[in-house]
């Protein structure tokens, strides 16, 4: 690859990665942990680092994080590598196609590091209402990539953009809404899955 490939294939890759198309509102790109830390307010993090290697991940964290973990090859098990996963050594492996974090209360923020090239799905109860993305794979084979969002999602799904490969995912850091605000967003979560249903029985 020459100077001028290098040059356009950097500048798709910031385009594309600031490419949001969403139904809620104020939903911001971030591709640097610090500062999505100091956007997001109080967070937390689910490190996986209290199970041993080889745990499968599915509600493990239901209680104590309020969050599950489903895939589309339900391989999402603990693994320890400290070059895939250098934060800690510790992630999740086996992965393949998408991986969903689902959240018991709304959620206004999310970030994830992937060993792959993805985009992420936001979802308010079973309606889609915001992709962001997608994200480019970086040199070391890591991404890292989250958002805040000023209104509320329950369920975030991260899209694998690398054909043919599984993919590994490291700390999962998220806020989610406090208090009464939660259960008013739950409740309109409700109402739009059963007006979704109505809309496709007609």
């Amino acid at each position: 690859m020459n100077r001028i490939q290098r040059l356009v294939a950097v500048a798709s890759a910031a385009v594309a990665a600031s490419v949001v198309h969403t139904t809620i509102a104020g939903v911001t790109i971030y591709t640097s942990l610090d500062a999505w830390q100091a956007a997001s307010g109080p967070t937390s993090v689910a490190t996986f680092s209290e199970f041993p290697q080889f745990t499968h991940i599915t509600d493990q964290y239901a209680e104590t994080l309020g969050i599950t973990v489903s895939s589309q090859s339900n391989g999402q098990f603990v693994s320890f590598n400290s070059t895939a996963y250098p934060t800690d050594g510790i992630g999740l492996s086996g992965t393949s196609g998408w991986m969903d974090i689902t959240f018991t209360a709304p959620a206004s923020a999310y970030f994830v590091q992937a060993s792959s090239t993805f985009r992420l799905d936001l979802y308010q109860g079973s309606v889609l209402v915001g992709t962001a993305g997608f994200f480019i794979q970086g040199s070391n084979g890591l991404t890292y990539a989250g958002f805040t969002s000023d209104d509320w999602f329950d369920r975030v799904r991260l899209v694998s953009l690398s054909a043919g490969s599984g993919f590994g995912v490291d700390n999962i850091h998220f806020s989610t809404v406090p208090g009464p605000s939660a259960l008013a967003c739950m409740a309109i979560a409700a109402s739009l899955g059963r007006r979704r249903c109505r809309a496709q029985s007609v």
